[in-house]
């Protein structure tokens, strides 16, 4: 093998090692093992047809992670949300027709798990 043949041919070898260990970066990054998906039911109760806005925040390390509004006709809103903390904490604003109520909830995300919070004591 003439030496200019071996010099490309280790080119391509290095250039494809090269690609591997790039995908293989980006593949444990993107890896979602050490994500939690969880969906988020807030259990608005009577006062719910007078709710004019919602909006939430998902802090997880002291970082925003997820925002979400909501707006009339807001029912029972489920927000499906994801997140890489396992202890999350949930920021609201309630807007209801005489005042804004912030509540800060702490949640404990497990993956695919449903959390129901209710709310129509905070809303009185």
């Amino acid at each position: 093998m003439d030496p200019e043949r071996r010099r490309r041919t280790r080119r391509k070898l290095w250039a494809g090692a090269f690609l591997i260990a790039i995908g293989l970066l980006v593949w444990q990054t993107l890896d979602g093992s050490d994500h939690y998906s969880i969906t988020v039911v807030l259990e608005l109760g009577p006062k719910a047809d007078t709710i004019k806005r919602i909006e939430g925040e998902l802090i997880a390390d002291d970082d925003v992670v997820a925002t979400f509004t909501r707006n009339p006709p807001i029912g029972t809103p489920r927000i499906a949300l994801r997140t890489t903390s396992a202890s999350p904490t949930l920021q609201l604003r309630v807007h209801l027709p005489d005042r804004v109520v912030q509540i800060r909830r702490p949640i404990t995300a497990e993956d695919d798990a449903t959390i129901y919070l209710p709310l129509a004591r905070d809303l009185d």
